[in-house]
């Protein structure tokens, strides 16, 4: 059941869809004392999403915020918001992020234990629920789950630290998924 918090899945596809690449900036250096400010100016640049990466200090050794901030980011924002969950075992909390606000929730397949289950409490709360997959996870492990979720970030780099040179198995990953959709 689609809630008040979410646009429904069309119009997400709509903001999302384009010519070329879709930018989602990440509010992971923003600055909170001014949050309603900075998510202006980024709609005002012509974003047409947000991205929010959660991490629990255990998935990834870095930790960032919570609930709260997501539910503060959907009062402020007008575009959908992407939270990309980097924790262990996301299948509680993601539908809580859901519920926060979030339009959509990406987990990562290698801590997720209910795959299946998790995908499908995630689009029950009216998000769409995308699987993300590290440089070292094969296309195999979320081959099994490609039509329970509307999408799949393919990481090019080791999640929880910016400043990464690219890897360019990434290309691979996403020319096999391609090939996989087709």
């Amino acid at each position: 059941m689609r809630d008040s918090l979410h646009p429904s899945s069309s119009s997400i596809e709509s903001r999302l869809s384009a010519d070329g690449p879709i930018i989602l900036p990440a509010l992971l250096l923003c600055d909170f004392g001014h949050l309603d400010d900075e998510i202006g100016r980024l709609e005002a640049a012509g974003a047409k999403a947000l991205h929010l990466d959660v991490m629990d200090g255990l998935f990834v050794p870095q930790l960032t915020y919570g609930l709260v901030v997501v539910e503060a980011v959907r009062r402020a924002a007008t575009v959908p918001i992407e939270v990309h969950m980097m924790v262990e075992r996301p299948d509680e909390s993601a539908i809580q992020y859901a519920r926060a606000g979030a339009d959509i929730v990406t987990v990562h397949i290698e801590g997720l234990a209910k795959t299946k289950k998790t995908l499908a409490a995630i689009e029950a709360t009216g998000s769409q629920a995308h699987l993300a997959i590290s440089p070292g996870t094969p296309v195999s492990h979320v081959e099994p789950f490609l039509d329970d979720c509307s999408g799949v970030l393919v990481m090019s780099v080791e999640p929880g630290f910016g400043g990464q040179a690219f890897q360019a198995s990434a290309i691979e990953k996403i020319e096999k998924l391609q090939e996989i959709r087709t």
